[in-house]
């Protein structure tokens, strides 16, 4: 018997929220423009600098992580997720140079 009520109720309660629903109109999603390419990327010798400095910079960073877990100051779980973050900026860079 509680459960045919609870039933009942729920019933109730749910045609209560469907009818409140019912003055919001429903409207189709806002189509977002599709993301634009770059149309002129600008100096490409600035451009292969900057990536090349980008490299330069990961590199360096790549030997400081090492030297910190040799010395115990870092541990090897951090020290991988360092270096993973560090592998994913040089394939940026390394992409973005072949694109120049």
């Amino acid at each position: 018997m509680d459960v045919t009520k609870n039933v009942a109720e729920l019933s109730v309660m749910l045609r209560s929220l469907r009818s409140s629903f019912a003055c919001f109109p429903i409207r189709p999603p806002t189509p977002h423009p599709p993301p634009q390419k770059k149309a002129s990327r600008g100096d490409p010798d600035r451009e292969a600098k900057a990536w090349l400095d980008k490299l330069t910079e990961v590199d360096a960073d790549r030997r400081g992580y090492i030297k910190l877990a040799a010395k115990g100051r870092l541990s090897e779980a951090e020290l991988e997720v360092e270096l993973a973050e560090l592998d994913e900026t040089r394939e940026t860079a390394q992409s973005e140079l072949a694109t120049i």
